[in-house]
């Protein structure tokens, strides 16, 4: 008697974050699944964390372009999530949030807005008008919400260099809420 070989169903291989680097437009078909593997939630902390790793490394114009790259398919996906605060709250620590916000606005702003304060609404475009709209409301909440108090953070994301994860992200959240408070 032979042994008989069944054969096994295949497991799909998830994606890899910098597989859509390579294939921008694998994107767009990646989130219309509702079950991607990984998730838009995933995706997005994958490109800000990729985003701020390769921010430190800007020695060459593909190094500047792969980051570049990196905030806009993190952009696309939080547009995909349909820029829902609640959500994006949940699936990144606040500073990946007060990141991706702060990229949002430079990537849609001219330079000079960052040293003119604007009085009025008129001259912005629609874009411009909903980054800092959305920055703004997102600062809000986060002020507010560290004005009552809390358990300690819960630690998401990326582990610290250090492996005293809590320590760090408590005080890069504590430097983000400060930062925040002073706009």
């Amino acid at each position: 008697m032979e042994p008989q070989i069944i054969p096994r169903v295949p497991t799909p291989v998830p994606i890899l974050w910098f597989e859509f680097l390579l294939n921008q437009n694998q994107l767009e078909t990646h989130l219309s699944d509702p079950d991607a593997d990984p998730s838009a939630s995933q995706l997005l902390m994958q490109f800000v964390d990729q985003s701020i790793k390769a921010q430190g490394n800007l020695e060459t114009s593909v190094q500047v372009k792969k980051v570049r790259d990196l905030k806009i398919l993190a952009l696309k996906v939080a547009a995909h999530m349909k820029w829902n605060l609640g959500i994006i709250q949940e699936s990144l620590p606040l500073y990946m949030v007060h990141k991706l916000l702060k990229d949002f606005m430079e990537l849609v702003s001219n330079p000079e807005l960052k040293e003119q304060v604007m009085t009025t609404s008129d001259r912005l475009d629609d874009h411009i008008l909903m980054a800092f709209m959305l920055f703004n409301r997102w600062s809000v909440r986060v002020i507010i919400e560290n004005s009552y108090p809390t358990k300690p953070p819960k630690i998401t994301g990326p582990q610290a260099p250090n492996g005293n994860a809590a320590l760090n992200v408590a005080g890069i959240n504590d430097m983000v809420i400060k930062t925040v408070s002073n706009y």
